[in-house]
C-alpha cells in the first residue's frame, strides 16, 4: 500500500517506508489499515467483510448522479451481491490513499455493461472515509477522474 500524497509505503497499517515530511498525512494509520482491509475483502470477493467496513448510511453511485443509487449499507451490499451473482468479478490492481479517500483500481470481468463481458475492463472506485468507515463510494472509468475527485473531495450528495 502506498500513499499518493506523501509516498509512505505500508503493510497492514505499518509504515514500512516513511516519508520525510513533518506533516505526514499517514501519521494516523487508521486509513491505511482500512485500505488494506478493503483491498483484502475486494480481492477475495468477501462482501460481508466489505460491508463491515462501511458506515450504516454509506452512499454509492456514479459521479454524474445527483442522488446516489444506494443510500445505505444494505443497498450497497445488495448492489455488490447482484453484480457478483450476475458473474462479475474484480481483480484489485492497486489501492492507494489520497487524503481521506481510498482509490481502488479494479480489473473487472463479467460486467454486462462492458464492451465484452469476458474482456477485462479497468474501473476505479473512490471510497471517502469518515470516522474510520467508508461513507461514500463513487465509480469512475478513468484514473484521472478518480484521482481528481479524491483530490478535491467535493461531494454533492
Amino acid at each position: 500500500m502506498r500513499c499518493e500524497h506523501c509516498e509512505c509505503q505500508g503493510n497492514h497499517g505499518d509504515r514500512t517506508v516513511p516519508c520525510d515530511r513533518n506533516d505526514c498525512c499517514c501519521a494516523d494509520l487508521s486509513i491505511c489499515e482500512l485500505a488494506v482491509a478493503v483491498r483484502d475483502a475486494m480481492q477475495r470477493g468477501d462482501l460481508a467483510q466489505l460491508a463491515s467496513l462501511m458506515a450504516p448510511n454509506v452512499r454509492w453511485g456514479a459521479p454524474e448522479q445527483s442522488v446516489p443509487t444506494c443510500q445505505n449499507k444494505g443497498q450497497v451490499q445488495r448492489w455488490y451481491e447482484a453484480a457478483q451473482s450476475a458473474g462479475a468479478s474484480a481483480e484489485v490492481v492497486d489501492t492507494y490513499v489520497m487524503g481521506r479517500h481510498l482509490v481502488v483500481a479494479l480489473n473487472v470481468t463479467g460486467n454486462p455493461r462492458a464492451e465484452s463481458a469476458s474482456t477485462p475492463s479497468m474501473r476505479w472506485q473512490v471510497m471517502s472515509v469518515q470516522d474510520g468507515a467508508i461513507a461514500e463510494i463513487r465509480g469512475y472509468e478513468s484514473r484521472r477522474e478518480a484521482d481528481e475527485f479524491a483530490t478535491t473531495g467535493t461531494s454533492t450528495w
